[in-house]
């Protein structure tokens, strides 16, 4: 409806407001893999091509700026601000990660290791969420993780987040979470589990409204 559209609108530009507010360089790359995305979804062939790359360009360029950071900052000659912070913690986690990679370390226990400790600051947990799941995890458990992931969203559809508002802004919500969970976030935390849970449950809604009881049964 045009009420539900001006509604999206509104937030979409509240959203924008709060990246300026925010001053964050993790929020700014989630808000442009967020955006990428929905260019991906809403559109077809090559502006879709388009979105597909950004949202890959996106998270390609923020690996490599993680895995040569001292490079960057010395070529370019300015200061990478919180990524510096990042990469030091991400390269430590990576390190942790390789000694035990097959079934991690379990949850909240990045805290307990002199890795977390950089700059005389402790942190709580790597920041990092896809890091934290296999330092936590490790890949077997990552795998499983994923396939919880996978039955979560298997009742969403292209069509019907295209068509209806409320899905596309849980689809955003979506994506700009696991966007922002490359530079922040803990893994499992009420708060981005929450806005999480939310923008599947919105992505859903038609798809699942709309069978049979007996077929969401089978």
């Amino acid at each position: 409806s045009g009420r539900m559209r001006m509604v999206f609108t509104a937030l979409l530009v509240f959203a924008a407001w709060m990246q300026w507010v925010l001053q964050s360089e993790g929020s700014y790359l989630a808000f442009a893999i967020c955006a990428c995305a929905w260019v991906a979804l809403r559109y077809r062939g090559w502006l879709s091509l388009l979105g597909v790359l950004g949202v890959l360009g996106g998270v390609a360029l923020y690996a490599l700026l993680m895995a040569y950071a001292d490079l960057a900052t010395a070529r370019s000659g300015v200061s990478l601000g919180g990524f510096e912070i990042r990469a030091l913690i991400d390269a430590r986690v990576l390190a942790l990660v390789a000694e035990s990679p097959w079934v991690g370390y379990g949850m909240n226990n990045f805290k307990g290791f002199a890795e977390a400790t950089i700059q005389g600051v402790s942190f709580l947990h790597p920041h990092q969420i896809y890091l934290e799941a296999l330092f936590s995890f490790g890949v077997l458990g990552c795998a499983l993780f994923v396939a919880v992931i996978h039955a979560v969203f298997r009742f969403s559809s292209r069509s019907a987040i295209v068509a209806d508002p409320l899905a596309m802004l849980g689809f955003l919500l979506v994506m700009y979470m696991a966007g922002k969970g490359l530079t922040d976030m803990k893994l499992i935390d009420i708060q981005p589990l929450g806005i999480f849970m939310l923008g599947a449950g919105f992505m859903a809604r038609r798809s699942l409204f709309s069978r049979p009881l007996q077929n969401l049964e089978a």
